[in-house]
This record gives structure tokens, C-alpha cells and sequence, in this order.
């Protein structure tokens, strides 16, 4: 039994790994789509989503994506000591 730590829930080196392939394979498309790292998951209680005043309140404490699974799964991947890491994509200039 141990406890682990989880000031940082993702893989470091899978992180970097993955960070420079994708940003050659979006290169490559010469779409214009960005990559961005280092952001700030808020992990929220679903299956219900927020209201639009804690979305406001997730992203005045930092917050700049809002999930509901992450972090069970990145807790049960460090308990089973596998590599983690979170691939989120938004669409937000596109038409629906």
C-alpha cells in the first residue's frame, strides 16, 4: 500500500512525447490548428454539467477546461501505475 501523489496527475514524459508529434502532425495539415499545454483541468461531479455561474467561478480560479471523468481515470491509471495523459479538442470557431 502507498499513497500517491497528485499534484501532477499526468505523465511528464508521456506529455512530452506525445506534445511533439502532435505539434509536427498539425504542422503538417497547415490548417492553422493550435496545440496548447499546461492548461488547468476543473474536474466537476456529473453527470449533470455546470451552471453558468460555476463555469464563471471555474475560470476565475484558474480553470480553462471543464471535464467530468478525468480525474477517476487519472487516479485509477496512477493507482495502477500506467502513463496518463488528457487529449481534449474544441471546435470553437465551427458551425453547428
Amino acid at each position: 500500500m502507498a499513497h500517491a501523489m497528485f499534484g501532477d496527475p499526468f505523465s511528464g514524459k508521456l506529455v512530452a512525447w506525445l506534445e511533439e508529434r502532435v505539434r509536427k502532425a498539425l504542422e503538417s495539415e497547415g490548417r492553422g490548428v493550435k496545440l496548447f499545454t499546461g492548461k488547468t483541468i476543473v474536474c466537476m461531479e456529473g453527470p449533470q454539467f455546470s451552471t453558468r455561474a460555476e463555469s464563471v467561478m471555474y475560470r476565475q480560479w484558474g480553470g480553462d477546461l471543464i471535464n467530468m471523468s478525468v480525474l477517476p481515470e487519472a487516479k485509477l491509471a496512477r493507482e495502477a501505475e500506467l502513463r496518463f495523459v488528457c487529449i481534449s479538442s474544441s471546435d470553437r470557431g465551427g458551425s453547428y
